[in-house]
């Protein structure tokens, strides 16, 4: 029988960041299915924190759900980072789920942090995210949607 020893001793507690505005890069864009008919799936993304002080290099989380009553939240993230808000398309690895268009990964952008409670600790909520060079990331995207895929699309509701 194998055995692995975990050793804790040096490990820290988390602790949320306080609300406020972060400069990020978006360091991971990936779909996530949902494991029920009665989900939706949603965009996950990764935030690394780069101009924060003692802050630089956490890491924070955005969902753009695809749920009917959710888009807006995913249509206003988007228009702020400079893209096309009247439809868009996600392609994604079928093997990874990681999103190859609209590039996504590598943008920098600021997010409005806020805190809840979740099971008694303090987590983070990204709010918005919104471009940190409008005029870059405008002049990369604007009047451009992302191609038609010849990935293979999931359906949902």
């Amino acid at each position: 029988m194998g055995k692995v020893t975990v050793d804790f001793s040096d490990v820290k507690d988390f602790e949320a960041l306080p609300k406020g505005e972060y400069e990020c890069v978006i360091s991971e864009a990936k779909m996530v299915w949902p494991d029920s008919e009665d989900k939706y799936p949603y965009v996950q993304l990764t935030l690394k924190v780069t101009d924060a002080g003692d802050f630089n290099d956490r890491m924070l989380w955005a969902r753009w759900s695809h749920s009917p009553k959710a888009l807006f939240r995913m249509r206003n993230d988007l228009a702020n980072l400079g893209f096309p808000v009247d439809e868009i398309d996600f392609e994604y690895d079928e093997d990874s789920d990681l999103i190859t268009s609209p590039e996504l990964v590598g943008l920098p952008v600021v997010a409005t942090v806020t805190q809840r409670e979740y099971q008694g600790n303090m987590q983070n909520d990204v709010q918005v995210l919104r471009a940190a060079d409008s005029a870059k990331i405008g002049q990369k995207t604007t009047g451009r949607k992302a191609p038609a895929t010849a990935a293979k699309k999931r359906s949902f509701k």
